[in-house]
């Protein structure tokens, strides 16, 4: 049996790793890799403060400013997935979460949530021309799709590279390609949302597919009794609070996967589910009941 070769590193505030079959492993594809997700955190990170992304958002408002390509890709990803989930997602949220203390701020700048603002009708995004402005002094916030496609964009370069057949892993965004090397799929374990440790609930094969999670039991900060999860709630702009419930996607791309998957999260598990399975989309919803955890899944799978 061919051996899997295992390639890792450090992005994106979290870590990457690719499986690979030993025999497709080679000098050359690991800085390229590194340097692939690289320029997309110094181009979409909000935590850094030079990177494009964040020095959009201290610009003047109205102003054109040029952006990079790749930049550009999410957001008119994120402005797409905006108007198809009726706001679910929403890429203008970075002051929402800077109240709270996500995002670049260590701290919490307090007072009240900003009022909700729709991406689509405060960013205006020129393609041709690669440049974005808006129209008030909302803050970009684009960590719901960039990670997916980050991964896309490794996906891309290893076929390109004539590497069919391999999984790989950014900050817990998934996409596996072609099979194992002993011609099984790849398959990943599918967890309980747990904050404290890693549980699997079972495992999903993938068969040239994404799967991404969403949910709030990893990254939340809790001050007394009050807890605040780092997915908005997108009517009200507040935190959302519940810890204990994941919401997991499975899509052709991951950018897709991610963004949905946060989406159907920040609607609220019955909403969420009603519009995954009038959307076709393949949805795992994950809450805790008095009895342990429930599974739901939705038609599409």
């Amino acid at each position: 049996m061919e051996i899997i070769s295992t390639i890792e590193g450090q992005t994106m505030g979290g870590t990457y790793r690719l499986r690979l079959a030993k025999s497709d492993d080679n000098k050359t594809i690991h800085p390229n890799i590194q340097q692939i997700l690289d320029r997309v955190d110094s181009q979409m990170s909000g935590w850094n403060p030079q990177s494009d992304l964040m020095l959009f958002n201290v610009l003047a408002v109205n102003e054109w400013v040029d952006i990079p390509a790749e930049m550009a890709e999410v957001v008119e990803i994120g402005l797409t997935l905006c108007a198809e989930t009726r706001g679910a997602l929403n890429i203008c949220l970075g002051n929402n979460s800077r109240t709270y203390g996500h995002g670049s701020h260590s701290k919490a700048t307090g007072g009240a949530a900003p009022a909700v603002t729709s991406a689509g009708s405060v960013l205006e995004l020129d393609m041709p021309n690669l440049r974005l402005r808006r129209s008030s002094a909302v803050a970009l916030d684009l960590n719901s799709v960039a990670k997916g496609y980050a991964v896309d964009l490794v996906s891309k370069y290893l076929k390109n590279q004539g590497i069919n057949n391999f999984l790989i892993e950014v900050a817990g965004d998934i996409f596996a390609s072609g099979k194992r090397p002993d011609g099984m799929p790849w398959t990943v374990a599918l967890e309980l949302p747990l904050p404290d440790k890693s549980v699997p609930l079972r495992f999903i094969p993938l068969y040239n597919q994404a799967i991404a999670s969403s949910g709030n039991y990893r990254r939340f900060i809790k001050s007394g009794d009050e807890i605040a999860g780092h997915i908005i709630e997108p009517e009200t702009g507040k935190a959302m609070t519940e810890i204990y419930a994941s919401v997991s996607v499975i899509a052709k791309s991951s950018a897709q996967a991610d963004g949905l998957a946060t989406a159907l999260f920040a609607m609220g598990e019955k909403a969420g589910y009603a519009f995954a399975d009038k959307h076709n989309i393949a949805a795992i919803f994950i809450s805790r009941t008095a009895d342990g955890f429930k599974e739901t899944g939705t038609r599409a799978l």
